[in-house]
């Protein structure tokens, strides 16, 4: 991006229709407001994130400036724009926690070239007027639209001046009327907006599950979960072979559609000769946050012989529970056996299941 942004974020609603503070509640390990903020912290050409709401209570990172909300959310939106300094402005609910860098990145770039974006999506129910003449609607000749919504901050800041405090729900509608039209640019199904108590339910969970396997070998240290175990095998691989993590991680992936391990880490690379797997597995969980997703939990099973490694057990949760982020009980890890049966049986292999979920 060319020019810098500033952000603010729209957090000053009463949240009537949830009956409690909806942008404090939590979606996996984050609030709904944190999550809405997240992706804007990462980018390098958003200079300053403006957050507008009356709640002084809430846990947010230093840099972020607070502004206090208005009676409406057209006077909340003046309040913030008061602190905007950069040549472009992103107006975004904070009740939408489900926004992209993808997303953004498009919309800036559209900004940058048109003046302003817009993101809609289609209407895919069937649309009737109920009030007045009913009919049946035309849903081709509607669209939902949704947030952040990038203008030159002037002419945002120009069109709320002539609005003279009339309340409006969107910043494009206020733009369209004394400014000009706007730029629509397809947005994101996902971005949806928490209005409702069931929203926080129907939020689309993901799960994902993994599956490796290893030779042991001489010469090898046994890597599981992220601990050296005593034995006299190892895994024969690339890396350092631990079957845990790597069956994790391509449960997170699988979850999120991203490429498996293989495409990511190829055995191919000289740069993950020897690795230690807790990097990649570090790795794996920046590209799902860079998704604004959370990792929810994680259910690892060890398939091996010999040795006995339930000691272990618990050092594997905390190593893992502190890589993923979440608390040690939403991680389990746990052995069996094969009864002897087949290379697992025999002692000449080491594999893993994992079932992994993200919000």
């Amino acid at each position: 991006m060319n020019k810098s942004f500033d952000v603010v974020i729209v957090a000053g609603g009463l949240s009537a229709r949830m009956g409690f503070d909806k942008l404090s509640a939590f979606l996996g390990e984050r609030t709904v407001l944190t999550r809405a903020i997240a992706p804007f912290l990462t980018l390098p050409y958003v200079k300053k994130i403006i957050v507008v709401t009356n709640n002084d209570s809430l846990d947010l990172p230093g840099h972020v400036v607070f502004c206090p909300a208005g009676e409406t959310r057209s006077l909340s939106v003046l309040s913030g724009l008061t602190q905007v300094t950069a040549p472009y402005v992103m107006i975004h609910d904070g009740a939408r926690p489900f926004v992209t860098v993808d997303l953004i990145d498009r919309l800036c770039k559209a900004a940058e070239e048109k003046g302003s974006a817009v993101p809609y999506i289609s209407v895919t129910d069937t649309l009737r007027r109920i009030k007045g003449e009913k009919e049946l609607c035309d849903r081709d000749e509607y669209a939902l639209l949704q947030t952040p919504q990038v203008f030159l901050s002037d002419e945002l800041k120009k069109a709320y001046s002539l609005s003279e405090g009339k309340s409006e729900t969107d910043d494009s509608a206020l733009y369209e009327k004394h400014i000009g039209p706007c730029h629509y640019v397809p947005g994101d199904f996902a971005n949806k907006k928490i209005t409702r108590p069931e929203d926080l339910f129907s939020t689309g969970t993901l799960v994902g599950t993994g599956f490796d396997l290893h030779r042991l070998v001489p010469g090898r240290a046994l890597r599981l979960g992220g601990v050296t175990v005593p034995h006299s095998l190892g895994e024969e691989a690339h890396s350092d072979g631990d079957a845990p993590i790597h069956a994790l991680m391509d449960a997170l992936l699988t979850a999120a559609s991203l490429p498996d391990i293989g495409h990511l880490f190829p055995d191919s690379d000289p740069a993950y000769k020897n690795i230690d797997s807790t990097l990649l597995l570090k790795d794996v969980v920046k590209r799902i946050r860079a998704l604004n997703r959370e990792i929810l939990s994680a259910d690892i099973a060890i398939l091996l012989e010999k040795p006995k490694i339930a000691p272990y057990l618990a050092d594997m949760r905390r190593v893992l529970s502190d890589i993923l982020g979440i608390a040690s009980e939403k991680v389990n890890v746990s052995a069996t056996t094969t009864e002897k049966i087949g290379l697992i049986g025999e002692n000449k292999a080491v594999a893993a299941l994992a079932v992994a979920s993200i919000i």
